[in-house]
């Protein structure tokens, strides 16, 4: 990962990025990086640049898939991909741009298998997932460019709960395991409906698509929501985000973006398809959002454990 870090036991001094620094110093001193290694000041304008680009390219690839339902919604998802191809490239030194374009290929490769053998809506269905396995790369990224430049420092506040006893070390891997348990039952709850809607979406209803898509967001987003608060409470130990923080996000910005959204949605649809699509976006949006989230938490887990080995 970005931040090589190795902490003596008192913590007095770290190895960061290969410059022995004082552990007690700003985050922004042991950096050891200049605008010129990739520092925010280099990163910014491309990311502007990028951004640029594709509102300028989009909109007439949109348009001309416009009277095609189902491929409007694979192109969006297409732009979606790249776009966040071109971010994770941008801020990630190391994820080189083939590894990453490997792991978005194999998502679109399913989905165009899926749509094959299952049905457009089958396919379309996987391509949805897939962004959100992306949207989980880019916040994987940022995380690493944000411990590479110093600004994100959570995995060193980790701090992995200490047992006077067996018993007491047990009970805790007991009641980890029941809430992953617990959390996996959950998500097949919430992907059985998907499934069940499949099989009548095989030859889709080109005017119910938005709605599927709608559909499809929330679902994926509240199965995407709960592992993240499995890691930040189980994983992560309350360093970067406690679970009262994220019921805090959950109620004060997620369900606010959730009303927000249907009404948009439900506003929109009399403009036609394509304003019923745009509602439905919103709601894909919040869903690659949430799945950011979940890879930038596990981005400062892994960042942790290359600390806790190079000790």
């Amino acid at each position: 990962m970005a931040i090589a870090a190795a902490c003596e036991a008192d913590g007095a001094e770290a190895v960061v990025a290969g410059h022995l620094v004082d552990a007690k110093a700003p985050s922004t001193t042991i950096t050891g990086l200049s605008s010129g290694e990739g520092g925010p000041d280099h990163i910014i304008p491309r990311v502007i640049l990028i951004s640029c680009l594709f509102l300028v390219f989009s909109p007439p690839l949109l348009l001309r898939n416009s009277c095609e339902p189902l491929a409007l919604l694979w192109t969006i998802a297409f732009l979606i991909s790249a776009y966040l191809f071109f971010l994770i490239s941008t801020l990630s030194r190391t994820i080189r741009p083939s590894t990453v374009f490997l792991h978005i290929s194999y998502g679109v490769l399913l989905a165009d298998a899926a749509g094959t053998v299952a049905g457009p809506s089958v396919g379309f269905a996987v391509m949805h997932l897939a962004t959100g396995w992306t949207a989980g790369l880019l916040g994987y990224a940022y995380a690493d460019h944000l411990q590479r430049i110093g600004t994100e420092t959570a995995a060193m506040r980790v701090d992995p709960p200490t047992f006077l006893t067996e018993e007491e070390e047990t009970s805790f891997k007991t009641d980890r395991g029941v809430t992953a348990a617990g959390f996996g039952i959950i998500s097949l709850l919430m992907v059985t409906p998907i499934a069940l809607l499949l099989r009548p979406f095989a030859d889709p209803d080109p005017d119910l698509l938005p709605m599927f898509v709608a559909f499809l967001s929330v679902v994926e987003g509240a199965a995407i929501l709960s592992w993240a608060a499995f890691v930040a409470r189980f994983v992560l130990h309350d360093a970067l985000l406690s679970v009262d923080q994220i019921g805090h996000i959950m109620l004060c910005y997620i369900v606010p973006y959730l009303v927000i959204s249907f009404f948009l949605l439900l506003l929109l649809t009399g403009v036609g398809f394509a304003g019923e699509t745009i509602g439905a976006t919103f709601l894909w949006c919040l869903m690659l959002s949430i799945a950011g989230l979940l890879g930038y938490e596990l981005s400062v887990h892994a960042q942790c454990n290359q600390m806790m080995l190079s000790r």
